[in-house]
């Protein structure tokens, strides 16, 4: 009846994906949005995929980038699968103050 995330987003390969065959609001599955500050591109993905959120890189990519903020906040309640923009920076720029 459902999926989450919805039908066309894209997803980072090893993604989680929930298939609902009811539209039963209760038994969808929920799980909250872990905080992925100062952490690298593996360590966040690893971390998603654990906690059963999906994540969507934005900004620098590579070695030396830490996540700085997130679309959803740390601590909201989404439904699993949903899908989080995580913002990376660069660490070693010094002139970097975004």
């Amino acid at each position: 009846k459902s999926q989450s995330p919805a039908g066309g987003q894209t997803i980072p390969q090893d993604g989680v994906v929930a298939i609902y065959a009811t539209d039963d609001e209760e038994e969808k599955i929920t799980v909250e949005v872990p905080d992925f500050s100062n952490l690298s591109i593996n360590e966040t993905k690893r971390y998603a995929k654990s906690e059963g959120v999906n994540i969507r890189i934005s900004g620098n990519s590579g070695s030396g980038v830490v996540s700085y903020d997130q679309s959803i906040a740390p601590g909201e309640t989404v439904e699993y699968g949903t899908v989080v923009t995580v913002y990376f920076k660069s660490y070693e720029n010094v002139g970097d103050t975004t």
